[in-house]
């Protein structure tokens, strides 16, 4: 996805997403990221404060292969909810495919719906 459609999108909603940074700054609202434990790694999204409100019942993964569609879900819903999110490199290598084809999606559904103007991109 453009970045300029990203920022876009990103305004409409007042949300805030951070796919490059090696932590999160600032006010986050959601992270997802792995959690390393002492025999493997979790892939967890967490709300609020960092490693505090984990639904380890719904929102930790021992495989990137499972988490993926939640994670993109979930990050969808929390940027139109006006929320700020931040997803680890690591993590965001795996489902940046799927989350800016759905964010393509919703742009396009927003420019039809007359709710945002279509950027022209050079």
């Amino acid at each position: 996805m453009e970045t300029k459609k990203l920022n876009q999108l990103l305004n409409y909603w007042g949300a805030g997403l951070d796919l490059d940074s090696t932590w999160a700054k600032g006010r986050t609202d959601i992270y997802i990221y792995t959690l390393s434990l002492s025999d493997n790694d979790i892939y967890v999204l967490g709300e609020g404060e960092m490693y505090s409100d984990i639904d380890f019942s719904s929102d930790a993964f021992c495989d990137i292969y499972y988490a993926q569609e939640h994670f993109v879900e979930r990050t969808i819903d929390s940027l139109r909810e006006g929320l700020n999110v931040w997803i680890s490199q690591e993590i965001a290598e795996e489902i940046e495919y799927d989350l800016f084809d759905e964010l393509n999606s919703i742009y396009t559904d927003l420019v039809e719906e007359g709710e945002i103007e279509q950027l022209e991109l050079v």
